[in-house]
This record gives C-alpha cells, sequence and structure tokens, in this order.
C-alpha cells in the first residue's frame, strides 16, 4: 500500500489495517520467520498443509491417503499440489499429516515409545 492509498481509507478501514500491522509485528516478534509464513498465510486463508511419512512408502499413496485424513478429520477438500510431502526416518512405518498446528499421527511410533 502506498502512502496516498492510506489517505483514501475509511475509519473502518484504518481500523482493520492496525489490527494487521499489530498481528504480524506480535507474530513475527515471537515466532520469526515461521510467524511471518503464519501471518501471509492468514491474509490469503491458506492452510499450512504438511505430510511427513516414513521413506519406504510411496509418496502418491501417501498423497491420496492423506487427501482422505484432510477429508474425514479436518472436514477440508485439498488437493496434492497443496500438500508438502517430507519423508523422515523417524514416522514409524506410517505417516503424521499436520494442518496448521494440529496434527494427527498415523504411524507406529506411539507403539515404539509406549514399547520401550
Amino acid at each position: 500500500m502506498t502512502q496516498h492509498d492510506i489517505k483514501n481509507l475509511s475509519l473502518a478501514e484504518l481500523k482493520e489495517l492496525e489490527k494487521q500491522l499489530a498481528l504480524y509485528a506480535d507474530l513475527s516478534k515471537k515466532l520469526w520467520r515461521r510467524g511471518r509464513d503464519m501471518f501471509k498465510r492468514e491474509m490469503d486463508a491458506l492452510p499450512l498443509l504438511v505430510v511427513e511419512y516414513y521413506p519406504s512408502l510411496d509418496a502418491s499413496y501417501v498423497a491420496s491417503q492423506a487427501i482422505e485424513v484432510y477429508k474425514k478429520v479436518f472436514g477440508i477438500e485439498v488437493q496434492t499440489a497443496d500438500i508438502t510431502l517430507v519423508s523422515k526416518e523417524e514416522v514409524s512405518g506410517g505417516m503424521k499429516v499436520y494442518k496448521d498446528d494440529s496434527m494427527v499421527d498415523v504411524s507406529f511410533s506411539k507403539i515404539e515409545k509406549y514399547m520401550k
């Protein structure tokens, strides 16, 4: 936004802009780069969709299963292109599906922790 645009805003628009700037300052101060990324996603109304999976699993299979988890658990329709797939050895024989700060663990890692 340029200075000329700000002068033409109404009071309600200025208050909304102030809220957004305060949110940006707070997130970037507390979370640094992650906070700036969160702010951008919030302004675009896009959730962070990440799936961590065990490396021996096929990526296309993982993506199709993740789409089902997003639909059934989070109630959102997503495309494969919207999901960031991350291969991790620590995810024991399954996957972890993240939407922003929420997570569904579809792996054996919890069982392994209890067995040790």
